[in-house]
């Protein structure tokens, strides 16, 4: 081991932490995890790692400003509400995170196309039930959605326009 690199931390009492899962291209190391104190207020993060540096570089919220999912008052005893990140991926110019969203503030279960350098995220595509897995080939993206035993197939756009998915 040459560096350890901390991301996500243990809420007082235990509970769901990260990383969950990671993946590299697109000039990152792309880790999903649960953090509940540095970055958000009780939901996911995206890293982004600078492979050189060994460092993070930037931090995205799953869970977006003004939602439930972030404040706990409004949880009103359902658990662990708002949006989870399980599955990243990197290719074809973005990082793929898989989000499932138990929140009933944004829109459900998604794939986030997000901009490698900036960490924002471009596209919200809407895919099955539970989107766990993601990998990026044969010109797609590839989603394993276990809830309701299907595969999404992401088509890559070749411009900033959004992507569509089929889900089988």
């Amino acid at each position: 081991v040459t560096d350890t690199i901390t991301v996500g931390n243990s809420p007082s009492g235990g509970g769901v932490v990260g990383p969950w899962d990671l993946a590299i291209g697109e000039g990152a190391v792309w880790v999903t995890a649960s953090d509940f104190d540095d970055y958000t207020d009780g939901d996911g993060v995206l890293f982004r790692i600078d492979p050189e540096a060994a460092e993070v570089v930037g931090a995205t919220s799953t869970c977006p400003a003004g939602s439930v999912c972030g404040d706990p008052s409004n949880w009103g005893g359902v658990g662990w509400p708002g949006t989870f990140p399980s599955g990243i991926a990197a290719g074809d110019g973005a990082g793929w995170l898989t989000n499932e969203n138990d929140s009933v503030d944004v829109d459900g279960d998604s794939v986030w196309r997000i901009d490698p350098d900036t960490g924002d995220v471009i596209d919200l595509i809407g895919v099955g039930d539970d989107p766990q897995s993601i990998a990026v080939g044969e010109g797609a993206v590839w989603v394993a959605n276990t809830d309701d035993s299907t595969v999404s197939r992401i088509g890559i756009p070749d411009d900033d326009s959004d992507a569509d998915a089929t889900t089988a």
